[in-house]
């Protein structure tokens, strides 16, 4: 009503208030877990016909389901706007992000090569269990395991640890490079003979850059292929270590054999005589006492001013007093 010095006038106007019939709901699979978190929204509101989502992590949406992931530890309140153009609900819901505990390991510093044990150490704090992954199907629970690779390449190494401080998971990640082992292997010719033995020395390594040798008498040489002299007998271990440009090694060996020279001798059986003054009244013996080089010998023929037959062996029945020539006692080398 409105008036003034002239009079007045009333106006009158209806007003309609229509209830809400906006019921806003939405459901999750989730509500908390451990960072990074996925969470899948879907709104069941009813009555509406637009929505908004404010989803707390920086994330909005007018679609009807949502997905977000918080990758952040902390809490979060995700919150649904539903209506109908004239009437509105909301609804919220906080997501609990847990932290993860920070996984640590340790490759040993140097140069990786294949067939070489690589060793990996655990610095994660208050670990409960431990997986390793070595990136080439092969796989640990202990805490400071080894590995050899079998190939050269690049590895993604992952450690998962399960605290004892969390319950969510630990994980870390690092790349081991592995570098080509060269194969040494050689040949010796001959393997044995006898002093002074001369051996020659055949290379057959593969995919090597450098040699160093060791010929077990404390000689060495970095030649590809040597030829080395062996002055006293005995058994050699020759050792070959084959190296490539990026400092793996391989290593071989072989042994040769030196024999020592033979060494002829023989003595008569003492108190025997061969004159006619002490006729001896019992075999007269000749004993071999030669050194042999490799374990056979032959006695030569006995030569006398009269006949007296052969030596056989190492002893011969003697009748008679007779002057003897010397006695030549053959040896026979190796070889």
């Amino acid at each position: 009503m409105a008036t003034n010095a002239c009079g007045s006038d009333t106006a009158e106007y209806t007003i309609t208030t229509l209830p809400n019939n906006i019921t806003g709901f939405f459901n999750t699979d989730t509500t908390s877990g451990c960072a990074p978190l996925t969470v899948n929204f879907t709104q069941y509101s009813i009555g509406a016909t637009n929505w908004h989502w404010d989803l707390g992590n920086g994330n909005v949406s007018t679609d009807g389901s949502v997905t977000t992931t918080y990758d952040t530890a902390g809490t979060y309140t995700a919150t649904l706007f539903a209506d109908n153009g004239c009437s509105f609900d909301t609804v919220s819901v906080d997501i609990t992000v847990l932290a993860s505990p920070p996984a640590d390991f340790t490759i040993h510093p140097g140069q990786h090569c294949v067939g070489t044990p690589v060793q990996f150490t655990n610095n994660t704090p208050a670990p409960a269990g431990l997986t390793w992954d070595f990136g080439d199907g092969e796989s640990s629970t202990l805490s400071a395991p080894t590995h050899s690779y079998a190939a050269a390449g690049s590895y993604t190494v992952t450690l998962n640890v399960a605290s004892t401080i969390s319950p969510c998971p630990a994980t870390q990640s690092q790349t081991v490079t592995v570098a080509a082992t060269p194969m040494a292997a050689f040949t010796p010719d001959p393997v044995s003979s006898c002093i002074p033995l001369d051996v020659q020395f055949t290379n057959g390594s593969t995919g090597a850059d450098f040699y160093q040798w060791s010929f077990g008498d404390n000689n060495t040489i970095g030649i590809p292929n040597p030829a080395h002299t062996y002055n006293d007998a005995g058994t050699y271990t020759i050792q070959l270590v084959a190296e490539n440009l990026n400092g793996c090694t391989d290593t071989a060996t072989a042994n040769v054999v030196a024999f020592p020279l033979p060494v002829s001798a023989f003595i008569m059986a003492a108190g025997q005589s061969c004159d006619a003054a002490h006729r001896p009244t019992a075999h007269q013996c000749f004993h071999r006492r030669s050194e042999p080089c490799l374990g056979f010998r032959q006695w030569d023929e006995l030569r006398a001013e009269q006949p007296c037959g052969h030596l056989r062996g190492a002893r011969h029945l003697h009748h008679h007093a007779h002057r003897f020539q010397p006695v030549r006692l053959h040896g026979r080398e190796h070889g």
